[in-house]
Order: C-alpha cells, then sequence, then structure tokens
C-alpha cells in the first residue's frame, strides 16, 4: 500500500498463523527481535513526533496451545515491561476465555495461565 511499511512476521511459515501490521511511512519504526521464543508476535519501536518511543505488539496466542509456549509469552511480556522504559501497547488475539476483559478477573486460580496473565 502506498504511503505505509509493512512489518510481518510467520506469514510464509507453515506452522504459523501469520502477523503483518502497515505503519505510516511519516513514523520512524524498528521491529524488535527479542531472544525468547515465543514466535506469534511482532513487536515495533515507534518513535513519535514528541521524542517519545512506544513499544507496539501484535499477539496471536492459539487456544490450543500448550504450557510452555504460555510460559515463553508471559516472559516475553515481562521482559518487555522490566527492561524497556517505553509504553507497551500489546493488542492480538490472546484466546484467554475465562478472563472477563471488563472487569480483568480469571478463573479465580493463581496457579491457571488466564490469572498469570492478568498479573503480568
Amino acid at each position: 500500500m502506498d504511503g505505509y511499511k509493512i512489518f510481518y512476521e510467520g506469514v510464509s511459515e507453515g506452522n504459523f498463523h501469520g502477523i503483518v501490521i502497515y505503519v505510516s511511512k511519516d513514523l520512524t519504526v524498528t521491529q524488535m527481535e527479542p531472544n525468547i521464543p515465543f514466535r506469534e508476535c511482532l513487536l515495533l519501536r515507534i518513535e513519535m513526533a514528541v521524542g517519545d518511543t512506544i513499544i507496539f505488539g501484535t499477539f496471536y496466542r492459539s487456544p490450543n496451545t500448550n504450557c510452555d509456549n504460555d510460559s515463553e509469552l508471559l516472559r516475553l511480556i515481562s521482559y518487555l515491561n522490566e527492561n524497556y522504559k517505553e509504553q507497551l501497547i500489546a493488542v492480538g488475539d490472546f484466546n484467554f476465555s475465562n478472563i472477563d476483559w471488563q472487569s480483568w478477573t480469571g478463573s479465580g486460580n493463581k496457579k491457571n495461565i488466564d490469572e498469570k496473565f492478568i498479573d503480568v
């Protein structure tokens, strides 16, 4: 598309759904690649007009995922929160059916992944 830069992850890989983000060419954007094996995400560092930067992350978590993948998702979000001062905007399909997104409550069992996600 004219006027946009295209960033993508996993689009040509058979085991992944693929993520694509279009960003205005007027913005300075760098694709981030943290050394954490959660693969179905795309992280961009975007420089804003006022000199600030934000991290924009698009995530996909399969509803059929395994515990290791869930752990890597939590580790990635924790890593971003602990190592970057920028604001993090996280969007996507996390497939946490037990989370009430209006009240930010989950199953009530702190051992469940939905509660761990809320806490991170």
